[in-house]
């Protein structure tokens, strides 16, 4: 039952991973994702609420089903997602439901965690492709222009948590 309840969950959240996004630019256009950072939330919730392994499956199958379907993140936007929003959702998972730490601190570790591989994804797909991607500066132009997200997520995320625990509806 355990099971069933924790891949039921993760294909929830991997769908509001693709719903999310596709509210945010009918709402904002195009450059509402790159604020907003609407993929990012599920990704989060997933590892929170049913551990590492599901935040881990969210943050991989979110941008990629996402991209297959929608064309939406563009390339090479997917590429360095698919480095920054597993690393999220399984630090977050580990963080919070192995470690037990706190709820502010797990979220906040997990962004920075998530930014160091956006950032080595910049570093190895640029050498890859042989392109001069200056990488200091791409993170930070990715981390300034998504900080209204980050105030949201840092707002909504610990507020569902606690409302599920309060409820009894966090997984184990």
């Amino acid at each position: 039952m355990k099971k069933t309840r924790k891949l039921i969950t993760t294909g929830v959240f991997v769908a509001l991973g693709i719903i999310f996004p596709q509210i945010f630019h009918l709402i904002g256009g195009n450059s509402a994702g790159g604020i907003f950072l609407p993929m990012h939330i599920p990704v989060f919730l997933a590892g929170f609420i049913a551990g590492p392994l599901s935040g881990l499956i969210t943050g991989l199958l979110s941008p990629l089903i996402s991209f297959l379907l929608t064309g939406m993140p563009p390339m090479p936007m997917l590429l360095l997602m698919l480095f920054e929003l597993p690393a999220y959702g399984i630090s977050a998972g580990i963080l919070y439901k192995k470690k037990k730490m706190n709820i502010y601190l797990s979220l906040l570790m997990a962004m920075v965690i998530g930014r160091c591989f956006y950032s080595i994804a910049i570093f190895v797909l640029g050498k890859i492709f042989m392109l001069n991607i200056p990488a200091g500066i791409s993170v930070t132009a990715a981390f300034s222009t998504g900080i209204p997200g980050i105030i949201i997520q840092m707002l909504l995320i610990p507020a569902v948590i606690k409302i599920l625990e309060i409820k009894g509806l966090q997984n184990d």
